[in-house]
This record gives structure tokens, sequence and C-alpha cells, in this order.
């Protein structure tokens, strides 16, 4: 026992590192991975230069790959009614009844201008998807914004996004390939 308690009191007593040496290399690390980070973005990694011009040629170099063989085709949907978003009729009392709405609609017929015809089988297997997208979209629109040029307009640049997303997960296409769907067209389109 004796031998044992004199080895334990030779033995010299560990000294914990003092605080400011941990601090002192924490923030050399902190320091190191900054200057890394901003050496990396700035100097090493050169991100293009994005321009309209730089584009443009993009788009046409991407379709000048495409086989001069591609048939556009216009695929038509059978009429569509769905409800619009309702508007309130008179003016709202403070404390009085609540407020009558007044229903609205609209039919409508739609065709689609395809890049390509191979893509029409596709685009009428996603038609039940897109169908739920295009009626809760107008459930959210207004009569006045559809009887606008511009509200138009505007329905069909959507329609035509809601589809080409829907092709572009049905083939796993990047987000950022060309479109497939390229015109939409209403054949009939009543607001009531």
């Amino acid at each position: 026992m004796a031998e044992a308690e004199a080895k334990d009191s030779e033995a010299p007593a560990k000294k914990p590192l003092p605080l400011g040496l941990i601090l002192l290399v924490l923030n050399m690390l902190a320091l190191l991975g900054v200057l890394g980070t901003i050496v990396y973005t700035q100097i090493l990694y050169k991100r293009p230069v994005i321009t309209e011009t730089v584009e443009r040629e993009k788009i046409v170099q991407e379709f000048a790959k495409k086989p001069t063989e591609m048939k556009k085709v216009i695929v038509s949907f059978e009429p569509i009614q769905a409800n619009l978003k309702p508007t309130p009729i008179g003016v709202q009392v403070p404390g009085g009844p609540p407020q009558q709405m007044k229903a609205h609609y609209l039919n409508t017929t739609i065709a689609m201008e395809l890049l390509d015809a191979d893509f029409e089988p596709t685009v009428k297997g996603r038609l039940p998807k897109f169908l739920d997208q295009l009626l809760r979209e107008l459930g959210d629109t207004s009569v006045d914004e559809l009887s606008t040029v511009q509200g138009r307009f505007l329905l069909r640049s959507k329609i035509a996004g809601m589809m080409n997303d829907l092709v572009r997960e049905e083939k796993k296409l990047p987000p950022t390939s060309t479109p497939i769907v390229t015109s939409v067209y209403f054949s009939d389109f009543v607001v009531q």
C-alpha cells in the first residue's frame, strides 16, 4: 500500500490547458475556415457571367441540337366548367347579416400546342392531375381578372406552366429544360 501511495505522489499532476490557449486555437480554426471560404468563392470558383445574350445563345444551341423531324401537335381537351371566386353583393353592414356572395363560373375549351408529338401520351396521361390543379387555380381567380386581356394571357401562361411542370416531373427532366407546351389556345371562353 505504501508503495502505491508513493507512486501516486511522485507522478506529476496534469495541468488543464489554459482557457486562453483553447480560445486561441478555436479562433484560429474559425478564421482559417472563413478565409478558406472567401478564397474558394472569390478566387478559385468562377461563376460564368449570366447575360441576356449568353442565355439566348444557349437557347439557340439547344434548339439546334433538336432533330428537325420534330412535329408540333395540338392536343384538344374536353370542355371545362369551373367555379370562380365569388364576388360580394352590396355593402357589408357592421353587425348586420352576412354579406351575400354571387357565384360565377367559367366555360372553356382548352387546346395545347406541344413541341413534339412524342409528348402527347404523357400530356394525356397527366390530364387528371392537371385538371385538379387548374380547377384549384380557377377557384382563386375572380371574374374581374378573367374579363381582361391581360388576365386571359396570364391564365394561358399559368396553364402552360402547370402542364410543363407535370410533364417534366413525369419524364424526370430538369426544371430549366425546353418547354413542352409552347402555346395554349381557348376555343371557347365564357365567364358568367
